[in-house]
């Protein structure tokens, strides 16, 4: 409820496209029950909306059955030099096998409340990553760190007095992006599923502690040998 969701796909840019957008119970996404929207951005052109009843399509782009060709480039000439030039290397971010666990934490008012760890769940369930409490109201913590892109991992974020991180304290949020997929939130406190590429996630409440957590991935399968 209430969450971000962005898709991001390649396409040719000499075509047009048609978007529709349902809304099953007939009201649209906004503004009845919630402020929804939708944005579409392609080649320069944007539509957008959010008010409409049961459908709703936008038309963005333009047919070019004859793009263009562009005049091909001259090949520049090469000047001989008298020693081999040795360039260093590119840092290449993680390794074969990994893959960049992005972690950004807005805190609200109160950030000595709020908590999170990553478990890597296959097998030991092990944590390995953790952060907080904090002390900078409304500021922002980013955490970054390579991990075994074939794992199953566990996100979880609690705030010590109950009420989540957002909205009645501040606009507190969290975003975790893996491996191409990414889960928001901040107002956590009831119970709701949200399913994203291949992410879980489950929310969990008790008078002591707002508690949220989800699941990023799968365990790879183990495979014989023979």
């Amino acid at each position: 409820i209430g969450v971000t969701q962005v898709k991001k796909e390649c396409v040719s840019d000499n075509q047009q496209y048609k978007f529709t957008i349902k809304d099953t119970y007939g009201d649209g996404i906004c503004c009845g029950y919630g402020q929804g929207s939708y944005t579409v951005n392609f080649n320069g052109e944007t539509v957008s909306g959010g008010v409409f009843g049961a459908e709703e399509f936008k038309l963005i782009g333009v047919c070019d059955d004859n793009p263009q060709t562009p005049p091909p480039t001259a090949t520049p000439t090469k000047t001989p030099t008298a020693y081999p030039t040795i360039k260093a290397p590119t840092p290449t971010g993680c390794g074969a096998g990994e893959a960049e666990m992005e972690i950004t934490i807005v805190l609200d008012n109160y950030p000595e409340e709020t908590t999170w760890e990553l478990k890597n769940t296959c097998g030991s369930s092990s944590v390995q990553i953790s952060g907080g409490p904090y002390n900078t109201a409304g500021g922002t913590e980013v955490e970054k760190e390579c991990v075994p892109n074939n794992q199953e991992y566990e996100f979880s974020i609690i705030d010590g007095y109950g009420d989540g991180i957002c909205c009645g304290h501040g606009q507190g949020s969290y975003t975790v992006k893996f491996d191409g997929a990414d889960v928001t939130g901040g107002q956590f406190g009831s119970v709701e599923s949200n399913d994203l590429v291949l992410v879980a996630k489950i929310i969990f409440f008790n008078v002591l502690n707002a508690f949220e957590k989800f699941i990023m991935a799968k365990c790879a399968m183990s495979q014989a040998t023979v």
